[in-house]
């Protein structure tokens, strides 16, 4: 019964929707731009929340995310902070978690307090070892505070 439903929502959308009906006019071709152009606004739109991490890896990044994107499609309130929290996890890197758990925090509305092994705060320091301890606010209006706990200096 499911997918009778799925069909009826895109028969109507079809109906409604003269972009859909463009992009179902276009053909196979027409489609494959119009996913890879999705996958590139989610891109954009994770690179502008994990702006060190792809700046630490460099242009590979980006084909990774789009492979990693390509097999997962994003539908939720608040997609892009979702896609940027869960391609983060498939880095394992210190600096990747660092940047997710902001993303997270400001997701979650709680405060969060985690310990990261990076000098995560110095500039310049993205790999340096060590230990920082932030604790994360979500303030009013969706403002994100970053309050630094550990190590003081």
């Amino acid at each position: 019964m499911g997918d009778l439903a799925e069909l009826q929502r895109n028969a109507a959308r079809l109906a409604t929707n003269a972009d859909a009906r463009a992009v179902a006019e276009a053909g196979p071709e027409g489609l494959d731009r119009f996913a890879a152009a999705l996958i590139q606004k989610r891109l954009k739109a994770v690179r502008e929340l994990l702006p060190r991490s792809f700046a630490l890896f460099g242009g590979e990044l980006d084909q990774r995310f789009r492979d990693w994107a390509a097999a997962r499609p994003s539908r939720s309130p608040h997609r892009h902070r979702r896609d940027a929290v869960r391609f983060a996890q498939t880095l394992h890197h210190d600096l990747a978690h660092y940047e997710a758990a902001g993303v997270e925090a400001w997701l979650g509305g709680v405060p969060k307090l985690e310990l990261f092994r990076l000098r995560v705060d110095r500039p310049g320091a993205d790999l340096e070892r060590g230990a920082t301890l932030i604790l994360w606010l979500r303030l009013p209006r969706g403002r994100l505070r970053r309050v630094r706990l550990w190590p003081l200096t």
